[in-house]
């Protein structure tokens, strides 16, 4: 370790090897200028929500709940219904989106019982609880929400949370989320098309599932302008002496940031972190998978190229910095109370 003006960096490295689409345009009651137009675009490339044949699209009408099974089919595969017949009334074998109904109520995405009500309008609760569902979303059951229309103890709570703290979902306003209003067309490929995203790949929306704590984490860098930097100060010393540059690693960055912001939040300054333990242990914790891992630290430094000067003014620093097996790099920055920036650097090779 090493003390100068206040700052301190560390360094710790380690070799671990491990074993046919219509356009939008073809809608005449959608204008490009429309909030929705860009998700409409990327659903009319999957056709899960059609237009009409007057060419309309009708984005503000109504979703009725057996449309959304239909809808729903379209997305995820179905088990085959077989002998399973669900206990409604009002939905008889003939009914249109029977085996669509009966298959995701078999799954337990809907709920059997006297009658299903088909012809009634999805509400945005629902929507929000069969997202998570169908997409097996973990949910938190002790989360703060803005909403007033949000009760502690209402049914749909930990799903409308899940989907607001993550940004696939907002309220209708700053402190109203409406969870018995109608979903319409335009927010039904909206929500989906956030969803589906984020299940493959969290990051679009700057949050990463934290599996040793078993909640979803935003990503905010303390500083982006910082990060940039640090990177491109990094690469150019290796572009002195002959080598090839690092190549930015979103998901490392994530895991960079987590370890940072944990420095942060439990008051310490070591690569052994208590929760998430040795930093090539925290990527393989998070699913990170790597030939090669390392990992500089530093605390105090006020300004990109400090940090990397101190860190290249020492020598174990200085060795991860240049190490010719390293691929990638991903750095979280975190800031503390007193407005000091916690630096991590993560090195691995894939």
């Amino acid at each position: 370790m090493k003390l100068l003006s206040k700052s301190m960096i560390m360094v710790l490295a380690i070799v671990t090897l491990l074993p046919s689409v219509a356009s939008a345009s073809i809608f005449k009651d959608v204008q490009e200028q429309a909030w929705y137009y860009p998700y409409l675009l990327s659903n009319q490339k999957q056709e899960i929500i059609t237009g009409y044949e007057d060419g309309t699209f009708r984005p503000h009408e109504s979703i009725t709940r057996a449309q959304a099974a239909k809808i729903i089919s379209k997305i995820i595969e179905l088990p085959e219904v077989g002998d399973y017949k669900p206990a409604y009334k009002d939905v008889s074998l003939e009914h249109s989106a029977y085996n669509e109904i009966a298959a995701l109520t078999k799954v337990g995405i809907f709920k059997d019982g006297e009658y299903f009500h088909p012809n009634k309008s999805l509400t945005r609760a629902h929507l929000s609880k069969i997202i998570v569902l169908m997409y097996e979303f973990t949910v938190e059951q002790d989360v703060e929400l803005p909403f007033h229309d949000v009760p502690e103890d209402y049914w749909a709570k930990p799903y409308i949370a899940f989907l607001a703290k993550n940004g696939i979902s907002t309220g209708v306003s700053k402190n109203s989320f409406a969870p018995t209003q109608a979903v319409t067309r335009a927010q039904m490929i909206v929500l989906l098309d956030k969803s589906a995203k984020f299940k493959e790949d969290p990051s679009v929306n700057n949050v990463l599932y934290d599996p040793f704590v078993k909640e979803y984490k935003t990503i905010k860098q303390g500083n982006d302008k910082f990060v940039l930097e640090t990177i491109q100060l990094v690469n150019k010393e290796r572009e002195k002496m002959g080598m090839p540059t690092l190549v930015e690693d979103p998901e490392l960055n994530q895991i960079a940031f987590v370890k940072a912001q944990d420095m942060v939040m439990h008051n310490y300054f070591e690569h052994e972190s208590p929760l998430y333990g040795a930093p090539w242990d925290m990527a393989e914790g998070f699913g990170y998978t790597y030939r090669t891992f390392g990992e500089n630290i530093a605390h105090g430094y006020k300004n990109s190229s400090n940090v990397v000067t101190a860190w290249m003014n020492s020598e174990g620093h200085r060795a991860n910095i240049l190490n010719e097996k390293y691929t990638n790099i991903g750095v979280g920055i975190a800031l503390d109370s007193n407005k000091n920036y916690y630096y991590v650097h993560m090195f691995s090779s894939n």
